[in-house]
């Protein structure tokens, strides 16, 4: 699958965090691999909170602006790995 398809799958798995936790998760923005999850007010509380606990998980992020967490994975990266981040993601969110 090209790096087109593979955006386009992160894209819809982060879209379906903001449906399952819309009081932390407001939307996705990016394009291609390079997408962010745009928190909530509540959600922006935690940012950085995330990011460090991401990365305990062996998963990188960033804190965007203080608004959005963004991830930038490389461009040979797997359904299974994004799947991965993404549960890992959800883990965390369904802690708040």
């Amino acid at each position: 699958p090209t790096v087109q398809l593979r955006g386009q799958y992160f894209k819809q798995q982060l879209q379906k965090l903001t449906e399952r936790y819309p009081d932390l998760a407001d939307g996705v923005r990016g394009m291609g691999l390079i997408l962010g999850l745009v928190l909530t007010e509540k959600g922006a509380a935690f940012g950085s909170e995330i990011v460090s606990k991401m990365f305990a998980r062996g998963f990188l992020c960033n804190f965007a602006g203080s608004v959005a967490l963004r991830f930038v994975p490389p461009l040979i990266v797997s359904e299974g790995e994004i799947d991965r981040f993404v549960v890992a993601l959800a883990d965390l969110l369904a802690e708040y």
